[in-house]
């Protein structure tokens, strides 16, 4: 667990960001998942959850995953992320997420092609690897 935002209406609408690292085929990466929280104390659970964002591209490594979440607002969130130590350099291109930080607007991002990482480029899959 990297990091939990709770969204500026959690009181009523109990939404929050969850940031952690994710292990999947070809490495592992920074990942962000959105949920709700229901239950009492000690009874709590998250519900509604989804993974919104996948850092890209993954490859094998433990440093520097690293994530920060910003609410702007109820709608718009303010993520960075780790430059992920033996991949520092991509943090200069535009073409990776390695040590960026984005606007996220709501809708799920997990490619962002065109050389740049605020391109938003949405799929409405939960395919991360294409």
């Amino acid at each position: 667990m990297l990091e939990v935002s709770l969204a500026p209406d959690f009181a009523a609408s109990r939404r929050l960001l969850l940031a952690y690292s994710e292990p999947a085929d070809g490495g592992n990466s920074t990942a962000v998942m959105m949920a709700r929280l229901e239950g009492a104390p000690g009874r709590y659970t998250l519900v509604d959850a989804s993974r919104v964002f996948t850092q890209m591209p993954r490859f094998a490594s433990s440093a520097h995953f690293g994530a920060r979440i910003v609410w702007a607002n109820n709608d718009e969130v303010w993520i960075t992320l780790g430059d992920r130590f033996s991949r520092m350099e991509d943090a200069q291109t535009l073409d990776n997420h390695h040590g960026k930080g984005f606007l996220w607007d709501g809708a799920p991002v997990f490619w962002i092609a065109e050389g740049c990482p605020l391109h938003n480029q949405r799929k409405d899959t939960d395919d991360h690897d294409a």
